[in-house]
């Protein structure tokens, strides 16, 4: 953890400004005269992958691992400047490159904020222009115990209808089915096509709760309940409204990016060498 954590605070060190104001928040450490503010290490805990801020977040011990790696990161910056790093030509390349990543994600982001708007009129004109897309086939929630044995099957049949019966207990205590101990014999939701012929039709036309007759497949002998029905139907605007929205944007910024690259070849000459390319 310390070694993971070290190499990403000192990948970050020229992303970190080294001098920020000790007022804008609390001072957690001081490093010869630079102090490290709460500000510092929210920005630090933040620049982190979310398995590791999970694991820093769950106690104060593990927070004070990186409070103790970005004391050693100003150690080492320290060190740099001393020696002159402030003027080192990788630094200085690494620092143009930076400068030119963050100018064309301000400008990106700007410039999309200002030509890839979506009102919520283009997203109800799109809801009712794509009304096939939302819509829902109908579909059947059910549960299952598979047997081999005929007559086996049919005792338990008999225990399933009663009302007192536990159905999903029954099945992890008899089902051959595979998973059936872990899942109860729970099916979930399904539509047509997805079941073998013989037990779609006794699921889709059969009435809610044990199924009173024995469904014949291939795999052998089934005990149906049918939990719930679900019957087709067109998904309502503010149920997907998130998902148009969502969608309709990402269109937008597409739309958006391409005709700004146009505009942009138009304005300036560019030369493509890619038998360079190694």
């Amino acid at each position: 953890m310390k070694k993971s954590l070290m190499a990403v605070a000192l990948s970050s060190a020229l992303l970190i400004g080294p001098y920020a104001l000790a007022s804008q928040s609390s001072v957690l450490a001081t490093v010869g005269k630079m102090p490290i503010t709460q500000e510092d290490f929210n920005r630090s805990f933040e620049s982190l992958p979310p398995q590791v801020q999970a694991q820093l977040a769950q106690s104060p011990d593990q927070k004070s691992l990186l409070l103790d790696e970005l004391v050693k990161q100003r150690l080492v910056y320290l060190e740099a400047e001393k020696a002159g790093y402030a003027k080192n030509k990788k630094v200085l390349e690494r620092l143009e490159s930076i400068k030119k990543d963050l100018m064309v994600g301000a400008f990106v982001e700007e410039y999309l904020e200002k030509n890839a708007k979506v009102s919520e009129k283009d997203m109800e004109a799109f809801y009712k222009e794509n009304q096939a897309q939302f819509v829902e086939a109908e579909s059947v929630n059910a549960s299952h115990i598979l047997l081999k044995d005929e007559a086996k099957a049919k005792q338990i049949l008999a225990e399933a209808k009663k009302p007192e019966v536990d159905f999903s207990e029954l099945a992890k205590q008899h089902s051959e089915e595979p998973g059936a101990a872990t899942r109860g014999g729970k099916l979930g939701d399904f539509g047509r096509g997805q079941m073998v012929p013989e037990f779609e039709k006794a699921a889709f036309e059969g009435s809610i709760g044990v199924v009173p007759e024995l469904v014949q497949t291939k795999f052998g002998y089934h005990i149906l309940k049918i939990n719930s029905k679900n019957p087709a139907r067109t998904v309502p605007y503010a149920e997907v409204k998130e998902q148009i929205s969502h969608a309709l944007e990402n269109r937008a910024k597409g739309e958006a990016l391409e005709k700004l690259v146009k505009e942009l070849e138009l304005k300036h000459s560019v030369k493509l060498y890619k038998d360079n390319l190694k």
